[in-house]
């Protein structure tokens, strides 16, 4: 007897069929064998006579041998939304599957992330580390703050912008620093900061403006509203001239003369304050005197000797002579060895008679100082001379008009007339005159420049005066004469 559909039987002489096994069918009568439900499928009943006895395994599980008899649930990791699947499905990274038999795959949330695949628990979805984020759920990653911003907690889904006066200059950071001193950073998500402008400080870190910025021009770190001395020189800047000067010294004698807070070799024009600046002040560091016209040192007001002549001051005030001048008279003698300071001409009087030497006609007679006038001198002489002119002219007059009668009375005579001879008479011989030398001394005396009406006579008896041509002459009393040397600034005598 053939066995019936389900059934089978492999051996022969069997008084019976055995019944299709679960994951099996046998779909034909007189069958020696069953057939395997595929891969895929699963047959849980017996004596299954038809291959739609095999199930298509259900979602979430799998079947992945021949002849099963129970689908296989997906393991936790994995999944199967499909039916009639011989596998199940790894859950993807930035997920996981927490039960068995899942259909579908869970996204870790938001703020966490998942780089593992086939993750079987929540657990393994990662919150986001310090400085990081996950914006979006199902992340197999996390990413890290930009620049400008930063975070401080796990699990963040997103990052916190530099509040002002805080930067955040490189990715990842789980913190915003503030602005260091002497800079700012404006506004929100500042990546790196400005600083003041140069000698300007902040007060505190963490500025947010350029306005938090206050000047300290000496680098105390006292901004100047409230320091007292502004450039640190030690003068306070109520009494310093130049409360913002120069930055790195200490006024003491030896820098700031005059304790004005300006800094002598390099700022303040005036070291003793005297109101005389120090290129125009012989005495620079002297706030009593600025004036030293000997240059020796000393001060005019307190030299007793302003020309160092050897001649004080107060001399100089009664000779009505110049008290800064050497040579008043610039005649090349100094006033304390000059006679007549205040006469060009002269400068000694040997014999003390009030009449300089130059001029004095006998300057070692001080019973006498001028000499006899040229008429004086030669007028006796003048008179012969004339005398013997006018009566050797009248001689010759009568001897001319003698012999011009004669002549005639000859004339008249046709005979001769014997006379008797006369012995000559011939007169005894004068002394002989030298005329010709004396007209020479005469010319040179006559041509010899005399002093005019207009000339005046100075302290030394020299009567002075200038000709047309601008030459300077003066008379000693003695009558010898001198003229200046323009050209050498010299007195000259006149030959």
């Amino acid at each position: 007897m053939k066995c019936l559909l389900g059934t089978f039987q492999p051996y022969s002489g069997a008084s019976s069929c055995s019944d299709a096994e679960p994951g099996h069918y046998v779909d034909s009568n007189g069958s020696a064998s069953q057939t395997d439900c595929p891969p895929t499928t699963y047959n849980p009943a017996t004596g299954s006579d038809d291959r739609d006895d095999c199930i298509d395994v259900e979602p979430g599980h799998y079947s992945a041998e021949w002849g099963t008899a129970e689908h296989l649930e997906c393991a936790p990791g994995t999944y199967q939304p499909n039916s009639g699947q011989m596998s199940c499905i790894d859950a993807d990274s930035g997920h996981f599957v927490s039960s068995s038999g899942a259909i579908s795959q869970s996204a870790c949330p938001a703020g966490t992330y998942n780089p593992s695949e086939a993750s079987g628990s929540a657990a393994d979805c990662t919150p986001a580390d310090l400085g990081h984020y996950v914006g979006n759920q199902a992340s197999s990653t996390q990413t890290p703050c930009s620049p400008g911003t930063y975070q401080d907690s796990p699990g963040q889904l997103s990052c916190i912008d530099a509040a002002p006066g805080h930067y955040v200059s490189v990715v990842g950071l789980d913190h915003q620093t503030p602005a260091p001193l002497d800079t700012y950073a404006t506004g929100t998500a500042s990546t790196s900061t400005e600083g003041c402008p140069e000698n300007y400080i902040t007060l505190q870190e963490g500025a947010d403006s350029q306005d938090d910025c206050f000047i300290d021009s000496d680098g105390d770190r006292i901004h100047d509203m409230a320091d007292s001395d502004d450039d640190n020189d030690g003068v306070v800047d109520g009494t310093d001239m130049c409360p913002l000067g120069m930055m790195g010294w200490s006024s003491s004698p030896g820098s700031d003369n005059d304790a004005d807070g300006c800094k002598d070799t390099e700022e303040d024009a005036d070291d003793d304050n005297d109101g005389f600046p120090d290129d125009g002040d012989a005495l620079p560091l002297n706030p009593a005197e600025h004036l030293d016209n000997d240059g020796d040192g000393l001060g005019d007001i307190e030299d007793p000797d302003d020309d160092n002549d050897g001649l004080t001051d107060a001399d100089e005030a009664i000779a009505d002579t110049d008290p800064k001048d050497t040579d008043t008279d610039d005649d090349g003698f100094g006033d304390a060895v000059d006679a007549f300071p205040k006469d060009p001409t002269e400068w000694a009087d040997t014999d003390g008679d009030g009449y300089g030497d130059n001029g004095d006609a006998f300057p070692s007679d001080a019973s006498k100082h001028l000499e006899e006038d040229l008429f004086g001198k030669y007028g006796f002489v003048i008179a012969i001379l004339g005398s013997i002119l006018v009566f050797g002219l009248g001689g010759w007059m009568v001897m001319r008009r003698k012999g011009d009668a004669t002549v005639t009375e000859a004339a008249e005579h046709t005979h001769s007339v014997e006379t008797t001879t006369q012995p000559a008479y011939e007169p005894e011989p004068e002394p002989e005159t030298n005329t010709g030398q004396f007209l020479e001394e005469l010319e040179a005396d006559l041509s010899r420049p005399t002093a005019p009406p207009h000339a005046k006579m100075n302290e030394q008896g020299q009567l002075v005066w200038v000709d047309d041509a601008g030459t300077v002459y003066a008379q000693n009393p003695d009558g010898s004469m001198v003229t200046f040397n323009v050209s050498t600034g010299l007195w000259e005598p006149l030959e």
